[in-house]
C-alpha cells in the first residue's frame, strides 16, 4: 500500500515538471505552470 502512494507522488512530480517545463521552452519562457496550462 505504501509503494502504490510512493508511485503516484513520483508520476505525479514527474507530471508537475514536465508541464511546467514544456510551458516555459514550448512557449518562449510564457510561464512555467501558466504556459504549460493554458496553451
Amino acid at each position: 500500500m505504501g509503494s502504490k502512494w510512493f508511485l503516484i507522488a513520483i508520476l505525479v512530480i514527474l507530471f508537475i515538471l514536465f508541464v511546467c517545463f514544456w510551458g516555459f521552452y514550448g512557449f518562449g519562457g510564457f510561464g512555467g505552470f501558466g504556459g504549460g496550462f493554458f496553451w
